[in-house]
């Protein structure tokens, strides 16, 4: 008996809090961590293993949190629902930020990417307003980066010469002819071809202004709930909000 207890005494648990409680039903999340050496995943402090099940309930919010490794940086969560008897998956969202908190109404199976970091995107001045028009890069690395040789391509095309110069977690402003902001599409590439960071803007998601910037450097630039508008000129030189 006592080794019954042992073995099915956190399933008597849960299962009298829910009843208790009202809780709701059980629910399994399932969480895949893509490119475990770049980063892990936090659940309440408790660091979850690279292929991990859960069981949750539903009434309950999971606070699920992408902590990146040293030279690298949080890409994107993506959830799928699976259905109950057929067990198929069907992508509902994506998620640009690190933190996020998820609701099991179905059975959840998450994917958690990181990625390399690089330079990034991180501001955008259209000047349609009659101003210099700009774009900005941030340098997260904690060495000085010189990107001769790195192009940008697509709605604007630019290659970088040895002037361009960024200092750790400082950025490098780029003054370019103007642009609209809605359609925008922009491809950063290493000397040696490599993709680097890539936005493609809309009008949907997007911050409707002529000067938006990346709120914070763990945030991905590829997603416009990530970036705000910048309407105080103080906000102008600010690397990010806040």
């Amino acid at each position: 008996q006592m080794k019954n207890f042992a073995q099915f005494r956190s399933n008597f648990v849960r299962n009298h809090l829910r009843l208790q409680f009202n809780l709701g039903p059980e629910r399994q999340l399932t969480l895949i961590q893509r490119n475990p050496d770049y980063g892990h995943v936090v659940e309440n402090g408790f660091y979850l293993p690279n292929d991990y099940n859960g069981i949750y309930l539903a009434s309950l919010e999971v606070p699920l949190e992408a902590r990146p490794h040293k030279g690298h940086q949080f890409s994107e969560w993506v959830v799928h629902n699976v259905h109950p008897e057929t067990g198929d998956s069907t992508e509902v969202f994506r998620v640009g930020r690190p933190r996020f908190d998820t609701k099991l109404n179905e059975e959840v199976w998450v994917e958690a990417f990181f990625a390399t970091q690089e330079v990034m995107l991180s501001a955008m001045h259209s000047g349609t307003d009659s101003t210099t028009a700009y774009l900005e890069f941030y340098n997260p690395f904690d060495q000085t980066v010189i990107m001769s040789g790195y192009s940008l391509q697509g709605t604007i095309n630019h290659t970088f010469t040895a002037a361009a110069i960024i200092e750790p977690q400082q950025v490098y402003r780029l003054e370019v002819d103007s642009f609209a902001l809605e359609g925008l599409q922009l491809e950063l590439r290493h000397p040696t071809s490599e993709l680097l960071d890539a936005v493609r803007t809309d009008s949907l998601t997007w911050p409707n202004a002529n000067t938006i910037r990346l709120s914070h450097p763990q945030y991905n630039n590829a997603y416009g709930e990530n970036w705000y508008a910048v309407e105080d000129a103080a906000d102008y030189f600010k690397p990010f909000h806040g």
